[in-house]
């Protein structure tokens, strides 16, 4: 009895502090957290893909922040040109509704929690591809998830997100979020949470290799006769799970934050079931207030097998003109991108090397100090598609990349993140991804091409980052998911 008491007050308390919070609006999100225990959001993932509701998840390279959200209260589907504009518009209008309370009077509030997540192909333009995978995938995707549970520091945290409008009832607001409560109170089984099985690769055939060589010396024609200085070139390598297995989504990514420490682990689910995944090495923008960050990331190399072969490659990487060349593009075309915007930028001198479980970088960190007003996507919609991903100059190899590629990239490469009700954002670039379809993976790689680039060499770039989804795919029966794919 003591116990029902102390609910009902609870309740009441929520219920006279959101009626004083909505007095003067006629709509709002009310943002409601609620402590809970320390446990893996991550546990979510089986009971996210069971709802046919968009869902993210998110694992950031530096541990900052591991958290799933769930459902949506509010949805935008990025339209053609001008989507950014559009965009950002939608997220500016989100962020001006939110009311922020804790669940228990007394409480503080989390300031950072995510507000608006998904993210935006690599390109509006209109692309007539035969068989491509992104079938009802939108050219990009933003939402106000109806929760979000996070982990920060051993600490958790859960924020509950109602659509309010004027006329609502407090009191069945207050219920409603109680209830939730309840069944945040304790995780859900974690059945799934056992030893997968890795799919297998799919050995390259010699028709793609050949169809790769041919692109490439088209690209190269291109590049020698200073159609542009470079181009960016991506393939799709198609896996199948094997009879009577679907790919393991779940586990997957839990492979993938492994198997991958030094990269933000995502995941988009669609409502139709099917899932892009990926851990990305790249940050393409984190902003704070007025400060923002991006890094410049290319010229790669694989690898060695064992310490001191490792240590010879990523000396030659250091001292290679041609991928030091390939790199001082995209630090060229990040600076001259974002200067309209700041009013004051640093960054490295010399590239630093980034080593990764397959492969090295070449990486640059880029401040930037922003002018007032500027927004998040102001500053992605200048940095978006980077030289890493294109090429230079933009509209060159974009339009190189229209007529030559042959593939709808769909949301690879583009960017894919979060941002708060400060504004404050994180994207990366969908780099080392594959999009899902129960026994289906179309895993996604590219190659900056250059001056000094072959075929050969392009290709074997192509495979090593392709090891990166491929070897932390997982598998199961098709019947432990009740049939489900």
């Amino acid at each position: 009895m003591a116990s029902a008491g102390i609910e009902s007050n609870a309740s009441q308390n929520l219920e006279t502090r959101i009626a004083r919070a909505t007095r003067a609006r006629t709509r709002a999100l009310l943002r409601i957290d609620i402590e809970i225990p320390a446990w893996d959001p991550w546990r979510f993932l089986e009971r996210a893909r069971a709802q046919s509701r968009p869902w993210f998840a998110w694992s950031s390279r530096d541990q900052r922040e591991t958290f799933i959200s769930l459902g949506a209260v509010s949805h935008h589907a990025a339209p053609a040109e001008p989507g950014w504009a559009a965009s950002g518009a939608y997220c500016s209008s989100m962020t001006e509704q939110v009311i922020r309370l804790a669940f228990e009077d007394g409480r503080r509030v989390a300031p950072d929690m995510p507000l608006l997540v998904g993210g935006l192909s690599f390109t509006t333009r209109a692309t007539e591809i035969t068989g491509s995978p992104w079938a009802g995938w939108s050219n990009g995707a933003l939402w106000v998830p109806e929760l979000v549970l996070m982990e920060r520091g051993g600490a958790g945290v859960a924020c509950l997100t109602y659509a309010w409008s004027k006329g609502d009832d407090p009191a069945a607001i207050a219920s409603w979020a109680r209830e939730r409560e309840r069944e945040l109170a304790s995780p859900p089984e974690a059945t799934w949470l056992r030893q997968a099985t890795r799919a297998p690769r799919r050995p390259s055939s010699v028709y793609e290799e050949r169809t790769w060589a041919e692109r490439v010396e088209s690209a190269l024609e291109a590049i020698n006769g200073e159609a542009m200085d470079k181009v960016v070139l991506a393939r799709v390598a198609r896996f199948w799970a094997g009879a009577g297995e679907v790919f393991d989504v779940s586990n997957t990514l839990r492979a993938l934050k492994r198997d991958q420490p030094d990269c933000d682990v995502f995941a988009v689910g669609h409502p139709d079931g099917s899932v892009f995944l990926g851990a990305s090495p790249e940050a393409l923008l984190e902003t704070q207030g007025r400060q923002a960050r991006t890094v410049a990331l290319a010229g790669t190399v694989g690898r060695g097998a064992g310490p001191e072969d490792d240590e010879r490659r990523s000396s030659d990487l250091l001292r290679s003109e041609k991928n030091g060349r390939e790199h001082q593009l995209v630090v060229e075309a990040i600076v001259e991108s974002l200067e309209p915007l700041s009013e004051r930028m640093e960054s490295l001198e010399e590239a630093r090397l980034r080593t990764l479980t397959q492969v090295h970088h070449l990486e640059t960190p880029i401040a930037a100090e922003l002018t007032p007003e500027v927004g998040a996507f102001e500053v992605l919609a200048r940095l978006h598609p980077t030289p890493a991903t294109c090429g230079w100059p933009r509209g060159a190899a974009s339009d190189w990349i229209q007529e030559h590629e042959g593939l709808d990239r769909g949301w690879y490469a583009g960017p894919v993140g979060w941002l708060n009700g400060r504004g404050d954002s994180r994207f990366s670039v969908a780099l080392r991804s594959a999009l899902i379809r129960g026994d289906e993976a179309h895993a996604f790689s590219g190659a900056g091409l250059v001056r000094g680039s072959t075929p050969e060499g392009e290709w074997r770039e192509t495979e090593m980052k392709l090891q990166a989804i491929s070897q932390s795919s997982m598998t199961r029966p098709s019947e432990s998911q009740g049939g489900e794919s």
